[in-house]
């Protein structure tokens, strides 16, 4: 509705990104000390990743980058950072590894983490090529939707569970795949 408003698309994308820019000043303004604290205040938490990503880099070096076996993961962090592997009935969950990517090699090994790489790879390629063929606001949503993969698989303590990020995923690969349709369809 907003584009039918505005002509061109230039002017729809400037008002967008202004107003955006407009609303996260506002939001910075109102709850800027707090957000200051999420990302400062928190050096037992960075100082307790770099742990568990020194472990699990260990325990793939461990055991020769073949992989400990799918899920077991969890378990080799739980114990680095308790010194138990015997998790109380009382607690919800063990600990992730905190990166996907770290988790999918010490979970398979180099050889189930190399389809994934080359999944990841033909997405970005896949996602640029779209984007350069069309220069659509369409067609940037897959590039989005990675960046945001890219930054909350290096972060999240937990991936597997937060099933939007999959979605989103779901989403811009069907619509590379619809855009590759729609070019194969004019071709013939």
């Amino acid at each position: 509705m907003l584009y039918k408003i505005f002509n061109q698309k230039i002017i729809f994308f400037f008002g967008l990104v202004m107003s955006t820019l407009l609303a996260a000043c506002v939001f910075l303004v109102q709850h800027g000390a707090q957000l200051t604290t999420y990302f400062t205040g928190k050096t037992d938490s960075t100082s307790q990743r770099a742990f568990m990503y020194e472990t699990i880099f260990q325990l793939c070096k461990e055991h020769y980058f073949l992989g400990v076996g799918i899920g077991v993961t969890p378990k080799f962090v739980f114990t680095a950072l308790y010194g138990t592997s015997n998790i109380p009935d009382s607690m919800q969950r063990t600990m992730s590894a905190h990166n996907l990517w770290l988790s999918n090699l010490s979970d398979v090994g180099l050889i189930g983490f190399f389809p994934f790489v080359l999944l990841v790879i033909w997405f970005i390629v896949h996602a640029m090529k779209l984007y350069v063929q069309n220069k659509q606001l369409l067609a940037a949503i897959p590039i989005c939707i990675l960046i945001a993969f890219a930054a909350i698989s290096f972060g999240s303590s937990s991936i597997f569970e937060m099933r939007i990020v999959w979605l989103g995923l779901g989403l811009a690969l069907t619509i590379i795949s619809l855009a590759e349709q729609k070019r194969d369809l004019q071709i013939t």
